[in-house]
């Protein structure tokens, strides 16, 4: 084995490429590199780019993207949020890892994740920016079948409470139903020998038989119990729809659509999803604020809270002392809504709190969960610009917050 410096092993051809005056060596290098590298003036023109960033865009060369503003290369409902991250990246000298809809040369788009440093000058001033862009459209598909996998499990795992959670309001809807079809004959009897006894009686006394049911002895207390037990019927039926159409939201399967959503209605819609999953004895609360319209997939938003629910009706299972507490609140202030979900179970270790939104890391049983519940979450949630953060300690509970930017468009 030899023991001596690294450097005595490295061919003298290569050496002699790293030397720092080789120009013609580091503009290969940074032309070799899978990600787009392009520099531009404080006002966002480019001054060079490599290789890659012409490909990226679809230019025939990288003269070609010379002069360019570099948002031109971001898509339009993206630049707002690029604006604000270069004043961000003024201030810190720094921004990673931010998500954008970029634009190619004949329009087509692609998702790609941009870092960027600031360049300054012998005298500390801002000179440049330096930016990195990697196409993402690979990893964001895998990402999407993940999603779509731990959603068809969360279902398959639904499945049995929520076909007890229809069959009780069906139950409850049969029954009354039933009760009013056994009495209507009985009605019917009774008003045919009402009508037969009114009309041998006007016989008797030579008068003519009424045409209307007015005479007929039928109980007005009766009738009034007959439409309650419809009504009851209806208020089943209700609450069949309701629990369906919560499902239907739940499990489209259609693009990731972002129109203006109430993030207070979807709220409701994973709560009434995930209500078969949570013990009668578990108390769950609602402190709900008057919160904006956002911008946003009304779908992958349910898939958020509705994993964070299920986390919580998991962790307060059993729950000691007393019953197991889930208290949403929502609150928003001028930048952002925020959702909170707490609750009072087992808590999370220490060792565990820094891998939980790890892919494919679980401490549940086998068979229970994929292990990429909290991980798509925090996925989901940073690609519509937010955030979610935890707190918890082994044996006192949870707390889930998700902050959202309020951006209508």
């Amino acid at each position: 084995m030899n023991d001596g410096p690294l450097k005595d092993s490295s061919p003298p051809e290569l050496a002699e490429a790293l030397d720092a005056s080789s120009a013609e060596f580091y503009h290969r290098l940074v032309d070799t590199l899978p990600d787009a590298i392009t520099i531009s003036d404080l006002e966002g023109r480019i001054v060079k780019t490599n290789r890659r960033g012409a490909e990226l865009y679809g230019a025939e060369s990288e003269d070609e993207m010379v002069g360019r503003n570099a948002f031109e290369l971001i898509a339009p409902e993206d630049q707002p949020k690029a604006a604000e991250n270069l004043k961000q990246t003024l201030e810190t000298g720094r921004l990673d890892n931010v998500e954008y809809w970029m634009i190619r040369k004949d329009g087509s788009r692609y998702p790609g994740e941009l870092s960027a440093s600031l360049i300054t000058g012998s005298d500390g001033q801002p000179l440049a920016f330096v930016a990195t862009v990697r196409d993402v459209s690979e990893r964001k598909q895998i990402e999407t079948r993940l999603a779509e996998a731990d959603r068809l499990a969360n279902l398959g795992m639904l499945a049995a409470g929520v076909a007890h959670e229809v069959n009780n309001p069906l139950a409850y809807l049969l029954l009354n139903m039933t009760k009013v079809a056994e009495e209507l004959p009985r009605f019917a009897d009774a008003a045919d020998h009402c009508r037969t006894t009114i009309e041998e009686l006007c016989k008797r006394l030579g008068e003519d038989a009424p045409t209307s049911g007015n005479g007929a002895p039928c109980s007005r207390g009766r009738l009034y119990e007959l439409a309650d037990l419809a009504r009851f019927a209806a208020e089943g039926g209700e609450r069949v729809k309701k629990i369906v159409n919560d499902l239907r939201t739940f499990s489209r399967t259609d693009e990731d659509q972002r129109v203006l959503v109430q993030p207070n209605e979807v709220l409701d819609n994973a709560v009434n999803i995930a209500s078969a999953q949570i013990e009668e004895d578990v108390r769950l609360s609602k402190d709900y604020s008057d919160l904006p319209l956002i911008h946003a997939s009304e779908r992958h938003l349910c898939q958020v809270f509705l994993n964070l629910l299920l986390n919580a009706a998991h962790a307060v299972s059993g729950a000691e002392p007393g019953p197991g507490r889930i208290i949403i609140r929502t609150r928003s202030d001028d930048r952002d809504i925020s959702v909170e979900i707490t609750d009072n179970g087992c808590g999370i270790e220490p060792e565990v709190a820094g891998r939980m939104f790890e892919p494919f890391f679980t401490t549940k049983p086998a068979g229970v969960g994929t292990g990429m519940g909290l991980s798509i979450c925090q996925n989901i949630v940073h690609s519509h610009g937010g955030v979610i953060e935890v707190e918890s300690s082994a044996d006192r509970g949870s707390k889930f917050l998700v902050r959202l930017p309020i951006q209508t468009a």
